[in-house]
């Protein structure tokens, strides 16, 4: 395409000129890479999955959706000799087996469009304003495809990002809630409960200590990291085991010391006690103690009048507690159970606050922590569920149970920067 010889130049003219050179471009790629495939269609043996040569073999178009546009070429298709089932070798070998096969390079760029689009439309429309003509239901298809691909026995042994034996590595637990369809989802007069229902989503973050940078004003951020997340329903036993196998790949039986940071849920600390006790120190999030004790000093200091006296008795303890560990704190809670309380609610938190605090008093040890550098808090988990949230967690989301634990899978790899491994032979 020329542009006018006496037109002066315009964006509109100098867009024009660019878009015809790209679909030039693009028509060229196109050939090239069909014939490409073409190729090696035809260098692919007629054997079916039992090594044997196929049955009735014969040739039938396939259409593969590419950077470049849709690529079409004939495959032989036979009948397996010993399960008598119909098998498109380079199909079943090179796309997973789908009809609506997707190449490679296109997969990993809608993956990377879904995870950090809000939702499956706007995948689309990001995926059609850089020349690829996918529509939602095909988005959704290729991020299924790949979530179900997503094989632990693909992953190398250790992370690229895994600790070294001069590393402190930090693991973090917690969960986050995401909306699903349940059996009476779409019958208006069905009860809410039989039609939607939330789940928590058991979910991780783990980093190494000297990947944590710092920003403007004391700011900190996470150079590298790797995640977790199980599909809801998933029960705390494999949920912990898929944490601990995480961790061994985050380098956790080499690193010179493992800190696991949570907040007081029950099941976190039996995952902790059941995986990770005799290999990593156990820290309860400080500010998470913060909010017991400020429980706790409700129900000893109930009046207004005692307003000042309370924050004083909060605010030493939890200085006391950050700075020199939890002795303070420990005997102020056995001075407050001794405290005769006649109000039968308040006798009760003051009870199950002191148990709190007596169950993680080896779990407090902060000046140790802040010494080594290791934060007190659980703020990257919080970011973290925060950022997953923003994904799986956006108005008018509701998700089927398969769906989603495709789409996570998927997210995770992709957030991991795992999913080359999906194109390439286990390590």
């Amino acid at each position: 395409m020329k542009m006018c010889e006496n037109a002066a130049p315009t964006p509109e003219s100098l867009a024009a000129v660019e878009s015809g050179i790209l679909r030039d471009v693009m028509a060229d790629g196109l050939r090239r890479f069909q014939e490409a495939l073409q190729a090696m269609a035809d260098a692919e043996p007629a054997v079916g999955s039992d090594g044997r040569r196929l049955r009735r073999a014969r040739r039938i178009g396939m259409e593969i959706d590419t950077s470049f546009g849709k690529a079409r070429i004939s495959v032989v298709c036979g009948q397996c000799r010993s399960t008598r089932g119909w098998e498109t070798p380079f199909r079943d070998r090179l796309f997973r087996g789908e009809r609506g096969a997707v190449s490679p390079a296109l997969e990993r760029k809608v993956v990377t469009t879904v995870c950090e689009t809000g939702s499956f439309e706007k995948a689309a429309t990001v995926c059609g304003a850089w020349g690829c003509g996918l529509s939602d239901d095909k988005a959704m298809a290729t991020i299924r495809r790949v979530g179900g691909a997503c094989d632990p026995a693909l992953l190398p042994k250790l992370c690229d990002c895994a600790a070294g034996e001069e590393d402190t590595l930090i693991v973090m637990m917690d969960g986050w809630l995401a909306r699903f369809k349940e059996a009476k989802w779409g019958h208006p007069r069905a009860p809410h409960a039989e039609r939607v229902s939330w789940h928590e989503v058991k979910s991780a973050v783990m980093f190494r200590l000297s990947q944590v940078a710092e920003v403007n004003r004391g700011r900190r951020i996470l150079i590298t990291k790797h995640i977790v997340a199980m599909p809801a329903e998933a029960s705390p036993v494999d949920f912990g085991r898929r944490v601990q196998d995480e961790a061994q790949r985050m380098g956790m039986n080499r690193a010179a010391k493992v800190y696991v940071i949570m907040d007081g849920g029950v099941y976190l600390w039996g995952v902790f006690d059941d995986r990770f006790a005799d290999i990593a120190v156990g820290q309860l999030d400080y500010y998470h103690a913060s909010q017991h004790l400020h429980a706790l000093a409700d129900a000893l200091f109930p009046k207004e009048s005692q307003k000042a006296e309370k924050e004083a008795w909060t605010h030493r303890l939890l200085k006391n507690l950050k700075t020199w560990g939890p002795k303070t704190l420990m005997d102020a809670i056995a001075e407050a159970e001794e405290r005769k309380i006649a109000d039968k609610e308040r006798r009760e938190t003051v009870r199950r606050e002191a148990s709190y605090f007596r169950d993680h008093e080896e779990h407090m040890d902060y000046r140790t922590a802040r010494g080594e550098g290791v934060p007190i808090g659980s703020g990257a988990m919080e970011s973290q569920c925060s950022q997953n949230q923003n994904r799986f967690k956006r108005r008018g989301q509701f998700w089927s149970k398969g769906g989603f634990a495709s789409f996570l899978e998927a997210y995770v790899w992709y957030t991991n920067g795992e999913l080359k491994y999906l194109y390439r032979p286990a390590a």
